[in-house]
């Protein structure tokens, strides 16, 4: 479960995401999270769900790229750092992302859910 979201500040864009990660139930969990409390308001017991930790999930790539993510942190990981590589080399543009995600390995996509969304 997660929520990203993007808006403008007068002429400053702001992108927001939350920091919880879920994943499978555990027995032995207590956690409580902002506004909501006990987490078994939003992963009842029995559901086969929790939160399973927090993770940043909004990101600076360069200047002018931010990346949000969700579901696979090692998929996330692996874009970001080959984001960050292309931006070392020259400032990124939307057309340089479309490409990026566009020729990425169908099996890479598939493994790790990738999807770009502007």
């Amino acid at each position: 479960m997660t929520i990203v979201s993007a808006f403008n500040v007068g002429k400053n864009p702001v992108v927001v995401g939350d920091l919880l990660l879920s994943g499978p139930e555990r027995s032995e969990q207590s956690m409580g999270i902002p506004v909501v409390g006990d987490i078994t308001q939003v992963f009842p017991v029995g559901s086969g769900w929790s939160i399973v930790g927090l993770r940043q999930k909004v990101n600076l790539v360069a200047p002018n790229c931010v990346i949000a993510w969700a579901d696979s942190q090692l998929g996330a990981s692996i874009v970001i750092k080959e984001l960050r590589n292309m931006a070392s080399c020259r400032p990124l543009c939307f057309d340089d992302l479309a490409k990026y995600f566009t020729t990425l390995d169908p099996d890479v996509v598939k493994l790790y859910h990738l999807a770009f969304i502007e």
